[in-house]
């Protein structure tokens, strides 16, 4: 009735659907006011991140982010200013949940174990008013020898400096 080759493909179809839904992506949740104007000509400060996790390294995750999406925003062309004045929009992230998870755990076991988790929620803040807000999480399940915490840190801010950039020149080309 069945074939060892019809058999042999459901059993690698459905370990194939088992492996690729842990690496499903998340999509940030970002929602923009109406009537918010960033464009080309926008100048930002990244301010401190708020670090609200229960991590032991506080300060290292931290500065990796502002130096992400500060590159980022930089290389598409925007100004990234050192102070914050009137004339410049804020981003302020919040670090709501960092763990980096087990690199040993996820390379020797696999299948979830020692998996790391990122959180981020970023404001967009001008002339004191929220004008528009980015929540993004990662989730880091394995990668090349366990993967690294810092694969979590660069997908976090990459989202959301993804994002700012999008909305930008949305708002620029209208």
């Amino acid at each position: 009735m069945f074939t060892k080759k019809y058999i042999f493909i459901n059993i690698l179809m459905l370990v194939s659907i088992y492996f690729l839904a842990g690496c499903a992506t998340y999509r940030p949740y970002v929602h923009f006011e109406e009537g918010a104007k960033l464009n080309k000509q926008t100048a930002f400060f990244i301010a401190p991140v708020i670090n609200e996790s229960n991590t032991e390294s506080q300060k290292d995750p931290c500065s990796m982010f502002i130096s992400v999406i500060k590159g980022n925003l930089e290389k598409n062309g925007f100004t990234v200013v050192e102070k914050e004045n009137t004339n410049v929009v804020k981003i302020q992230c919040r670090l709501i949940e960092y763990d980096p998870g087990s690199k040993t755990l996820r390379y020797f076991v696999g299948f979830g174990a020692g998996t790391g988790i990122c959180t981020m929620y970023a404001e967009i803040i001008n002339e004191k008013k929220t004008i528009g807000e980015i929540r993004t999480t990662r989730k880091l399940a394995g990668g090349l020898f366990g993967g690294s915490k810092t694969d979590l840190i660069f997908a976090v801010s990459n989202d959301i400096s993804k994002e700012i950039i999008k909305i930008a020149k949305d708002m620029d080309a209208n």
